[in-house]
């Protein structure tokens, strides 16, 4: 199941996203690294400087801190994926990716 996600050029206050599993929160606490993967229209994916990290392990919550040049004008396509501490990957979502519409600043 995917989502809309709509932010702005050059934002970089903190944003959240809650990852869901077929509509609802996973069971257990989310742990080890996490990542954002951003690709545009071609597929190419776009470098993400800013920092992913555990916001809320219980709620199973994300936090973007992007960096200036992070969000550019356009629409993306992006999920996050989680690496356990065995080295299991898991993606959010699953599914269809996640659209990401970033509007200009002005």
């Amino acid at each position: 199941m995917s989502t809309t996600h709509q932010v702005v050029a050059g934002q970089t206050s903190v944003y959240d996203i809650d990852l869901k599993d077929d509509g609802v929160t996973p069971s257990g606490n989310l742990g080890g690294t996490v990542e954002f993967i951003i690709k545009n229209s071609a597929g190419t994916q776009l470098a993400f400087t800013g920092d992913v990290s555990i916001q809320d392990a219980t709620n199973w919550r994300v936090r973007l801190s992007p960096d200036a040049g992070d969000f550019v004008e356009g629409i993306f396509r992006g999920r996050v994926k989680i690496t356990d501490s065995g080295g299991r990957v898991a993606y959010f979502p699953s599914a269809a990716w996640d659209v990401w519409i970033v509007h200009a600043e002005a």
